[in-house]
């Protein structure tokens, strides 16, 4: 029974990324750029999509959804490639609140990346935001997700969109895509492996003309090692991505100590477009028995190894927070 209801769920998601690749030829693509979110999985490199055991999960795999044992609540804020030689702010937030039930989960998550730039120069503005809608429900070692995906941007006014004709009509747009996810875990717990595939319908954003979202996909596989040195938990995990023709392969452990309060990360990737990554991380955590419900602090530093470049890289600071709601 498993294997059959895991069999057609594969092939629906086969046949819907067949369905719209026609569609992705030649054409010019809006924005939306897979940065991740969250300082957790920034430190492993952004390979999260097998593990997928937090708040975090949204744009990862909201399929690990169900492996929550409490209501969470998690937020984080980054400026993004500070010390930009044209002195532009990056900004990047996350919000997302995740409620587990029995053997399944419902989540709502707000990601946003907004870009200023010198007001001695263009006072350019720039805000993108997603707000997701997610289920999620186990089904013995199998999990499944479904995200609707309610996209939107807009352009400031300034000098340049005043006197451009392509935003005469309006300087907003707005779509909704939406994601299928899996995860599946072995029998004996030491390895899982996940699947997303966002943006499957490939919602138009464009303003004058289309400019579509681009489906991507996401695939990516955990292993939980055997208790070494002064670890509790040791996890080491890889994803590979694609998005608009760019492949890119990620991957970092990470490491819990001192009976799991404490984790430090490392991680990094490379790919095409000469895309390449390295980060750090570490983690804070108070316990139900330390405190009255769970509290995680979490830290990241990346460093791009190319594209923008110089910038002093990029910090994240997250909180998530559990609650019993029983």
């Amino acid at each position: 029974m498993f294997n059959k209801y895991l069999n057609k769920i594969f092939v629906g998601i086969f046949i819907l990324a067949l369905h719209v690749t026609p569609y992705t030829l030649h054409v010019c693509y809006a924005s939306y750029e897979d940065i991740g979110c969250g300082a957790r999985p920034l430190g492993i490199g952004n390979a999260f999509c097998a593990i997928a055991d937090d708040a975090n999960a949204f744009l990862y795999n909201p399929a690990g959804l169900p492996q929550l044992k409490k209501l969470q609540v998690s937020v984080m804020y980054a400026n993004l490639y500070p010390l930009l030689s044209d002195r532009s702010i990056i900004s990047n937030n996350y919000l997302a609140v995740a409620y587990p039930m029995k053997q399944a989960a419902i989540g709502v998550a707000w990601f946003s990346l907004g870009a200023v730039s010198d007001p001695e120069r263009s006072k350019a503005q720039y805000q993108e935001n997603t707000y997701l809608l997610t289920y999620a429900r186990q089904m013995e070692r199998f999990y499944i997700g479904f995200s609707a995906r309610f996209h939107s941007k807009e352009y400031g006014v300034n000098d340049w969109t005043a006197v451009n004709p392509v935003f005469t009509r309006k300087k907003t747009a707005f779509g909704v895509g939406i994601d299928a996810a899996m995860l599946y875990r072995t029998e004996d717990n030491l390895f899982k492996f996940g699947l997303l595939v966002a943006d499957i319908n490939q919602p138009d954003l464009g303003i004058a003309s289309p400019s579509p979202v681009p489906m991507s996909a996401r695939a990516g596989i955990a292993y939980e090692f055997e208790p070494v040195w002064v670890f509790n938990d040791l996890t080491g995990a890889v994803d590979v991505t694609y998005r608009d023709n760019d492949v890119k392969a990620q991957g970092g452990i990470e490491g819990w100590f001192i009976e799991r309060t404490v984790a430090v990360r490392i991680g990094g990737g490379f790919g095409s477009n000469s895309y390449g990554l390295i980060s750090m991380g570490a983690s804070y955590q108070l316990t139900e028995e330390q405190y009255n419900n769970d509290f995680r602090i979490d830290y990241a530093f990346s460093c791009p190894l190319g594209g923008l470049q110089p910038t002093g890289g990029t910090h994240r600071i997250s909180l998530t927070m559990g609650f019993d709601v029983k």
